[in-house]
């Protein structure tokens, strides 16, 4: 493993304004798919790739704009055309899809860490974590504060039937936060990423 280029919080924080175009490599996951849309909507254009495009998270991407490309597309060259490279927790610190990452020069992270320091850094964040029920809730607390009238910003781990899983928002942001690995880099839950937010 070489983790050179792995970007820390902080440093994507500072170096927030020079990053334009980001890579989601695996973008078709049930929480991948709806952070590159959350930072597509922050103003970042975002492309993504995965080895297959299933429904209901191929269906969702592609009304987003967002390019997509198989993973046989995908080169080293190719992902130096980026500013940063954000991968899933699919991707196993064994695969030779690692190594390629690792050795492209361009600064990666996981997309917990993206979406934390590109996007939620200004939002209340109101994380949801559990082993059970966490979709669920995370979807009841964004009508809570709709019905509050606070046009809040969501995350929700799944395809929800009249409503698209991820939305930008004004300050609060519902997330639902669990508790599996970021990616093989970052062996800790996706709810530490929210530190920054709620200083423990």
């Amino acid at each position: 493993m070489e983790l050179t280029n792995l970007i820390s919080q902080d440093d994507l924080i500072a170096r927030r304004s020079q990053i334009k175009k980001v890579f989601f490599y695996r973008i078709c996951g049930a929480g991948m798919g709806p952070a590159a849309v959350l930072v597509k909507q922050a103003g970042f254009q975002v492309e993504g790739a995965d080895s297959a495009f299933y429904p209901p998270m191929s269906t969702f991407l592609e009304t987003t704009g967002i390019p997509l490309f198989k993973l046989d597309q995908v080169t080293p060259e190719f992902l130096k055309q980026y500013d940063l490279i954000v991968v899933g927790n699919s991707v196993s610190g064994k695969a030779e899809a690692a190594r390629m990452i690792e050795k492209t020069g361009v600064p990666f992270t996981s997309f917990p860490s993206a979406l934390g320091s590109l996007v939620l850094k200004d939002k209340n964040v109101v994380g949801i974590a559990g082993t059970h029920g966490k979709t669920t809730t995370t979807y009841f607390m964004t009508q809570l504060l709709e019905k509050l009238h606070q046009n809040p910003g969501n995350l929700i781990g799944g395809i929800i039937e009249g409503r698209d899983p991820s939305m930008l928002g004004d300050k609060y942001f519902a997330i639902e936060s669990d508790e599996y690995d970021s990616a093989y880099f970052h062996k800790i839950s996706k709810f530490r990423f929210m530190r920054i937010f709620f200083p423990m």
